[in-house]
């Protein structure tokens, strides 16, 4: 079996069905997601978290697998950190406004998000608190779907907000569509 670090989030898993076999599980078994996998599955990700530092204890985990031959295996697993705020960026208004209209069909911004100018570039500040875990797991989806939002710490949002010009206080988003 190896395990790989594809990035802080993400890990791929490659083993081969004599490795299933040796943890007394069958190939039914695997693909029916039973307990005995569960427990093979979960041992895995506590190796992974130990080498890698991969936190699945995340607010949700999910996991691709590729069949090679019924033979050799490859999972790719993702945390998905639950985040309450996010940062996108945007060259310009055009392209803020495209997002604006593609988001509008799937959601309701009826969450606090703010606009801010700096070095000729916009940024959107959402702010999902106090929704409940899985409207904020559904709009992070959503908006993902569109566009990755920035990877940044509360301390660089802050910085953001100190030395960027404020456009829009609140609901900006919603001035797009």
């Amino acid at each position: 079996m190896t395990i790989e670090k594809i990035n802080k989030n993400k890990i791929k898993i490659i083993f081969y069905i004599k490795e299933l076999e040796e943890n007394n599980i069958s190939l039914h078994s695997f693909l029916s997601n039973s307990e005995e996998y569960k427990k093979m599955f979960f041992a895995i990700l506590e190796l992974a978290n130990e080498e890698f530092g991969f936190n699945f204890q995340s607010d949700s985990i999910t996991s691709d697998t590729i069949s090679l031959n019924n033979k050799k295996f490859i999972i790719f697993v993702t945390s998905n950190t639950l985040n309450s705020k996010i940062l996108f960026e945007f060259k310009n208004y055009n392209e803020l406004i495209n997002f604006a209209e593609y988001c509008s069909n799937s959601i309701k911004f009826v969450f606090s998000n703010s606009l801010y100018k700096y070095n000729n570039k916009l940024y959107l500040y959402i702010n999902l608190k106090p929704l409940n875990s899985n409207v904020i797991n559904t709009i992070n989806l959503v908006l993902s779907e569109y566009k990755s939002p920035l990877n940044v710490s509360d301390i660089e949002i802050n910085i953001l907000k100190e030395h960027s010009t404020l456009l829009i206080k609140n609901l900006a988003i919603q001035k797009f569509i």
